[in-house]
């Protein structure tokens, strides 16, 4: 959650939850993008630089159209 910009609280809706130790529930991240798309990771076994690799990867796909869009 650091790693989002100052104005993520405005522009994006989060919701968590926070699990105990004992909880058989692995981690999960969930993310939808504007443009309808949808990431589900299993973060059990990824690193924080997996998971946000692997979230930019489609934000710069969709700044890349939205820049040619003008």
């Amino acid at each position: 959650m650091a790693l989002l910009g100052p104005d993520a609280r405005n522009t994006m809706k989060i919701k968590t939850a926070v699990l105990s130790r004992d909880s058989e529930v692995g981690g999960r991240v969930e993310v939808g993008f504007k443009d309808g798309k949808e990431i589900q990771m299993d973060t059990s076994k990824m690193t924080i630089a997996d998971i946000v690799e692997e979230v930019d990867r489609h934000s710069r796909g969709l700044k890349r159209v939205d820049d040619l869009a003008g």
